[in-house]
């Protein structure tokens, strides 16, 4: 039976299977090391062939029938001599490795441990370097402290998004006196709001200036050379485009250059959104292909400041496109602000049936809620020349489901996933039998 065994793994690893192939077959066997007993008796085995000197190898007592059974498994599959010696508690099991096996090179295959990893190439230009740590730590506070000023600014931009969704909610409903109070205050919260995303924004650009002059202390001083790595040119780098500042940036950025140290995937982030901020859409476009090609994993935002930046410009609705594109093939989804990117200059250049495509998946990508600047491009979407005689309100349902703009009673049921999803495609093919 072990023969028949063990002759069935020969066979499929003389067909060029995996380890991981070979060894998932293996699990199905009947000696299959599973217990640590059986592991640590494998692995003797299987030293002994790799050391390759021709000899005797002998299993000491005491033996359960079980072990002495896997010897018998481990030594047939590691194509050994193998049989059993003496009687009762003393019987052991003698394995020989013969002179024209010895000869031979071991299968990894067939080591109970999955091979290991190719290491990652290193990068010469990083063996010589001895990082300044005060510096490192300069620039890891500077990173922490650029980064919660943006994050309260993201907060508070957020908070000012609500507050103006809430003054046009009071701006629309009936002019009761309460009402005019509510959105007076409104009005002084959002200058408030203001004044603050403001201030985390000269925080976080402090906080980058305090990391650039370090730098250039350094620099100045000659003591930037071999004591810099990848890491912290990283933390430099992103930062200084995460505060607005690109000239500063393409000043760290040509150091590291001339460094030679190979660019990551937080280098090619930060310098596309450099890029991106100085004007250079084109460039950053081409660093977008090339990280591609590098099989980069890049961040959705990597697209989406390309795209944006391709948006601005109305003339260059073929290349937003191929960005879009590439962002959907990467596996990453789009946001609603990447949707409305597309479909605007979509609607510049009249495309009407992709504009409706697109306007279909920012549907379903946000069924719940849109952004107020994502609902101004649908309003101006049903007033465009062809689309039809609409009128577009903009309203509100209170938690009775009555809705302010028609004061109509909305109800609530679950259609499930593909129920919306048909819902939704039927009341666009109806919009596009109004525009026949």
């Amino acid at each position: 039976g072990i023969n028949a065994e063990y002759g069935d793994c020969e066979a499929r690893m003389s067909a060029g299977e995996s380890w991981e192939q070979v060894n998932a077959a293996w699990r199905g066997d009947r000696y299959y090391p599973r217990d640590k007993p059986c592991k640590a008796l494998y692995r003797s085995i299987h030293q002994f062939r790799i050391e390759a000197q021709p000899g005797t190898m002998v299993i000491p007592p005491p033996l359960t029938s079980y072990l002495r059974a896997c010897a018998h498994a481990f030594a047939e599959r590691l194509s050994l001599g193998h049989e059993s010696v003496g009687e009762g508690p003393e019987r052991t099991v003698k394995i020989t490795l013969s002179m024209s096996l010895a000869s031979q090179a071991v299968d990894p295959r067939l080591s109970l441990d999955p091979p290991r990893k190719p290491a990652k190439p290193t990068d010469p230009a990083a063996a010589n370097i001895r990082p300044d740590r005060e510096l490192k730590a300069v620039l890891d506070q500077c990173a922490m402290a650029e980064a919660a000023a943006r994050a309260k600014m993201e907060q508070l931009k957020a908070a000012q998004c609500e507050g103006l969704h809430a003054m046009g909610r009071a701006a629309s409903s009936d002019a009761e006196e309460h009402q005019q109070a509510e959105a007076e205050a409104e009005a002084e919260d959002a200058v408030q709001t203001e004044h603050d995303i403001r201030t985390a924004q000269e925080a976080a650009v402090s906080a980058a200036m305090q990391a650039m002059a370090e730098f250039e202390t350094r620099r100045a001083a000659g003591k930037i050379d071999l004591k810099i790595n990848l890491h912290m040119y990283n933390i430099l780098l992103n930062v200084l485009s995460n505060a607005g500042l690109p000239d500063q940036f393409f000043t760290v950025y040509h150091c590291f250059q001339n460094t030679g140290l190979r660019p990551d995937t937080a280098t090619t982030v930060a310098l596309i959104k450099a890029c991106v901020l100085n004007n250079q859409t084109e460039r950053a476009y081409a660093e977008l292909i090339q990280a591609e090609q590098t099989q980069m994993k890049l961040k959705l935002r990597c697209y989406s400041l390309v795209l944006k930046a391709f948006g601005q410009n109305m003339a260059d609705l073929n290349k937003a496109e191929e960005v879009f594109g590439r962002m959907v093939a990467a596996g990453l989804h789009p946001t609603e602000e990447d949707y409305c990117v597309l479909i605007a200059l979509n609607l510049q250049h009249s495309k009407r049936d992709r504009v409706e495509e697109l306007l279909l998946n920012l549907g379903e990508w946000a069924a719940v809620s849109l952004q107020e600047s994502s609902l101004e491009l649908i309003a101006r979407w049903f007033n465009s020349p062809g689309a039809g005689d609409w009128i577009v309100e903009h309203g509100t349902v209170d938690q009775e489901g009555v809705c302010s703009c028609n004061q109509g009673q909305l109800r609530s049921i679950s259609i499930g996933e593909e129920g919306r999803r048909n819902l939704v495609s039927k009341m666009f093919k109806l919009l596009s039998l109004i525009h026949i």
